[in-house]
């Protein structure tokens, strides 16, 4: 992690200043507006029109240079992850190992430490960046409108319980599908690699059965989990919905009152909608966060396991009894050269 807190503040900085220009670019709009319908000014009105136009081209740029860090970062820090997962699974101590299901083994490679990336993009700098972008927004608003700002922030703070709320079920159900998903790729190793066995028991029929119910527990749980998400998601779209009627209406109220200008009208409307995305986004990212620490959790156990290393080789081997017989036996190369022959030893 120590590696890449750089490329992750670059990161960072590139979203928090898109960040502004996606606040900044709906003002210059509105002020282009305004310029045209009250003030009938051309040489303002070129002005601005060139100020959008190379921030958008800026725009497009740093979009480039976002994703370039992204890709990096998906590239060489999951791979770290993977590496120290790959690791410790040829140092953890045998008797835990056993223990463990290749499935589960598996999925911890190839599946959750990706999950790792997402947490600290999506559910970290993200979210940061946005709750950020929310006390922007809702400032300027109370600064046009007091009333308005205050009320599109009081709905912002219940939309963020709200996904807390469900987020809570969403890692129960998280810890849930791990679990089904790994026993069922563990069972399907097992049955791949014994393919041909399976075969000459003719047991074909109990082992479809098995892969039909074990991906019907699978497909139970995820439905109880997409059914959380929806409720969720449910929710925060009524509550969105209202929330975008109301702002409309005292807009439109403020505007024949003469109190806004129509580029005031417009920027209102495009930061509300800005903010109720933002609001929307954030809620879904409390949801989801919660059963990507259920994954990291289980990196976090599996890494934190006893290892061979650990082990100083004090204790006492001790045999009460028994003997070892070799008879006759010879050992070989396939190009014919021979080590020994007819080696026979008795330890008792």
């Amino acid at each position: 992690m120590r590696n890449y807190i750089a490329n992750f503040a670059i990161f960072f900085s590139g979203w928090f200043i898109d960040m502004l220009i996606s606040i900044i670019t709906p003002k210059l709009i509105s002020t282009f507006i305004d310029e045209i319908v009250y003030y009938e000014n051309s040489g303002t009105f070129l002005k601005i029109g060139l100020v959008i136009f190379f921030t958008i081209i800026f725009w497009c740029i740093l979009y480039i240079f976002i994703y370039a860090q992204h890709q990096y970062l998906m590239g060489k820090f999951t791979f770290d992850i993977k590496r120290d997962i790959f690791r410790q699974i040829h140092r953890c101590d045998s008797q835990l190992l056993q223990e463990i299901p290749n499935g589960e083994l598996l999925t911890l490679l190839q599946t959750y430490s990706n999950e790792c990336m997402f947490f600290i993009i999506r559910n970290i700098l993200h979210f940061f960046n946005g709750i950020i972008k929310l006390v922007i927004i809702s400032v300027i608003l109370m600064g046009i409108d007091f009333k308005i700002g205050i009320f599109i922030f009081s709905v912002a703070v219940l939309n963020v319980l709200v996904g807390t709320l469900f987020g809570k079920k969403s890692r129960q159900y998280g810890e849930k599908q791990r679990n089904c998903y790994n026993k069922y790729i563990s069972w399907l190793i097992e049955v791949l690699t014994a393919s041909k066995d399976i075969q000459v028991l003719n047991a074909f029929r109990k082992v479809e059965k098995d892969f039909s119910d074990r991906h019907e527990e699978i497909f139970h749980v995820g439905y109880s989990s997409g059914i959380n998400t929806l409720n969720a998601e449910n929710v925060v779209q009524g509550i969105t919905l209202a929330v975008r009627l109301i702002i409309f209406i005292m807009c439109g109220l403020l505007a024949i009152d003469g109190k806004i200008t129509l580029g005031n009208f417009m920027f209102i409307l495009s930061l509300s909608a800005i903010l109720i995305e933002q609001v929307k986004w954030t809620s879904a990212s409390i949801v989801d966060s919660q059963w990507r620490v259920a994954y990291i959790d289980q990196i976090a156990r599996f890494l934190s396991y006893d290892t061979e290393k650990q082990w100083q080789g004090t204790e006492e081997f001790n045999v009460k009894d028994g003997n070892i017989e070799i008879q006759d036996m010879t050992f070989s190369y396939k190009n014919g050269h021979t080590i020994f022959e007819n080696l026979s030893i008795s330890i008792m």
